[in-house]
């Protein structure tokens, strides 16, 4: 009985964490390399690079197979929005404009769209009149700061943008991390220019190799450099997150974790980081600052971004992929503050009869717990007083359970709960 017993609990914790886990899927693109428009599931990529969605779900691409901005639209429709396939830099026309190299993309409030235009050395804009510019940057390799259409990059592979419109873009082979103001001036933001993993304030601070950005909500900006998470604070003090100088796959706590080229880098409103990890996975650093494998076994990830909801993240498979993922992250929801998730104590578990739910933050407001069964069916709900609760769970039977504990529409704490 012992064994059956035993083999049971197995298969619940099988289920339970298969409820937990992330599903993943094809958004479009069937694999071949191609341009071809129309419906998702028909439509072709050509070694999708970048990533980034608007607040109505529809997802831009840049494609390096050549040299093309492609948008997905939140219905399944696949179209050329900028780029004629040939290599070069011209502005003018979406149709009849040519990128070189098109990585890093991202979306300000208004909808134009800046590319990090690799490459061509530049940085690009297309608005949603459908006209291409310039912002800053010439052909030329360089590292001059000043106005737009003097400033020099070498390389440029990642952009992101803050609630300000400010640009804030890695400058690969500089090594330094530059920011373009509204009005097109371009300063350095971080980075001596010398190779290496030097922290503290930011003129004095050095990078390996600055392949993506983003920044979070109170302007913090995250940048994926080679084989570590770096962040620059608002005070402008560089840090490391997570990952060392040594390129490996290790999971666990931030300090120790290893990482190797990785390629894309997003926030969800929680403040998790999720990064596209050259390992052939995508990792997550927590807030608590654990690195753990999300999903593996992937085909040349690169470009991730995470949608307003905080539970899809969109990557491109990139290369022989040439499609554009999708990752139903359940986990990726908002908590009010860093304390939050900490401040709650959840016991006994396993648990027979009771169950106690205990807070020491107090800001959190109208707390509600949810119980659902290995088959995702609701079992408990029940609001929750802000200090201590006392739950009955006699009327659960035998097994595993999944609870959520959310304040308002933010999930605060998720776990499997065993019922003995």
């Amino acid at each position: 009985m012992k064994i059956v017993y035993n083999l049971i609990i197995a298969c619940l914790l099988i289920s339970a964490n298969a409820l937990l886990s992330q599903t993943v899927s094809i958004f479009a693109g069937t694999g071949a390399s191609g341009s071809l428009d129309g419906p998702a599931a028909n439509a072709t990529f050509y070694f999708p690079r970048g990533l980034c969605i608007d607040a109505t779900g529809n997802v831009y691409v840049t494609q390096i197979g050549d040299n093309k901005i492609r948008k997905i639209t939140s219905t399944g429709v696949v179209s050329t929005i900028a780029g004629t396939g040939l290599i070069g830099s011209t502005d003018g026309a979406a149709a009849t404009a040519t990128f070189h190299d098109p990585y890093g993309v991202c979306l300000d409030a208004v909808g134009n769209l800046y590319i990090a235009d690799k490459n061509s050395r530049k940085i690009r804009e297309i608005t949603p009149a459908g006209i291409v510019s310039t912002v800053a940057g010439t052909e030329v390799s360089g590292s001059a700061d000043g106005p737009g259409a003097t400033a020099e990059f070498d390389q440029p592979w990642g952009i992101c943008i803050d609630a300000a419109g400010n640009l804030y873009v890695a400058d690969t082979y500089n090594k330094k991390i530059r920011k373009i103001t509204p009005a097109a001036m371009v300063s350095t933001f971080a980075g001596t220019g010398a190779a290496g993993s030097t922290n503290g304030p930011a003129a004095t601070a050095t990078f390996i190799a600055p392949y993506a950005v983003c920044v979070d909500g109170i302007g913090n900006v995250y940048v994926a450099d080679y084989c570590m998470i770096r962040k620059i604070s608002t005070a402008g003090i560089v840090s490391t997150v997570a990952g060392t100088a040594t390129p490996g796959y290790i999971d666990g706590p931030a300090a120790t974790a290893a990482f190797i080229q990785i390629n894309g880098i997003c926030a969800d409103a929680a403040g998790n980081l999720y990064v596209t990890d050259g390992n052939s996975r995508i990792r997550k650093i927590s807030r608590g600052g654990m690195v753990s494998t999300v999903i593996s076994n992937l085909n040349h990830p690169e470009g991730i971004c995470m949608d307003a909801s905080n539970s899809n993240l969109y990557f491109a498979s990139g290369f022989t992929g040439n499609q554009i993922m999708k990752l139903t992250v359940p986990l990726a929801t908002g908590l009010i503050n860093d304390t939050d998730e900490e401040a709650i104590s959840v016991f006994p578990n396993p648990t027979t009869s009771s169950l106690n739910i205990i807070f020491s933050n107090t800001t959190l407001q109208n707390v509600t717990l949810l119980v659902y069964d290995i088959f995702g069916k609701l079992v408990i709900m029940q609001s929750l007083d802000m200090q201590a609760n006392t739950i009955n769970t006699t009327q659960l039977q035998n097994g595993i359970y999944t609870y959520k504990l959310v304040d308002k529409s933010h999930t605060i704490k998720i776990g499997k709960l065993v019922k003995k």
